[in-house]
């Protein structure tokens, strides 16, 4: 009888060991809530991680403070097709709205075109990722290698949402093109 007793008090203890091993880890680990794509930061001039979270869902959008047209529609639009194309956050386009700031959302993305920017050069932007994120360029091209950089976090992370952060980057050549000599062996 006794041995039966000492059993059952030494399964109990093991058992409360393990339960409070297993809490005190939760508490420990990490939730993975926003990915974390510092490696990325590595490619541009300036990236300083923050403590938000950008997370893209199936209601953000690609916001402006007026209607967009011309070079800057088709820019917003190419970009509107690749998030699509990668499923970020789903494979059906962003919806393009413009309207006053104050109707700006968490998860939208914010674009500016400010060709008096001081610290962005040409065909340079600069991103500011927290609730929603703002890309800001002197052009559309600076806009399209922003938006293109917004997304490559996104594929990094391999989620909808991402640790915040702010970044710049400008070109280092004045040029950026390859060419092919299919003509040589």
């Amino acid at each position: 009888m006794k041995k039966n007793k000492t059993n059952i008090s030494i399964r109990s203890i093991a058992l409360l060991m393990a339960l409070v091993l297993v809490v005190g880890l939760a508490f420990v680990v990490p939730s993975k809530a926003a990915a974390d794509t510092s490696n990325v930061g590595k490619l541009v001039d300036y990236f300083q991680p923050n403590n938000s979270t950008f997370t893209l869902n199936s209601n953000s959008r690609f916001f402006l403070e007026s209607n967009p047209s011309g070079e800057l529609l088709q820019t917003i639009q190419l970009a509107q097709r690749q998030f699509a194309a990668d499923k970020i956050p789903t494979d059906k386009p962003m919806d393009i709205v413009w309207g006053d700031t104050k109707m700006l959302r968490a998860g939208d993305i914010f674009i500016q075109i400010n060709p008096s920017e001081v610290n962005i050069g040409a065909e340079g932007y600069k991103i500011i990722a927290e609730s929603y994120a703002t890309v800001i360029a002197r052009d559309v091209d600076g806009l399209l290698y922003g938006l293109n950089m917004l997304q490559k976090h996104f594929r990094n992370g391999g989620s909808n949402s991402i640790r915040g952060f702010t970044t710049y980057d400008t070109p280092d050549t004045k040029e950026r093109t390859v060419q092919l000599d299919c003509a040589r062996k």
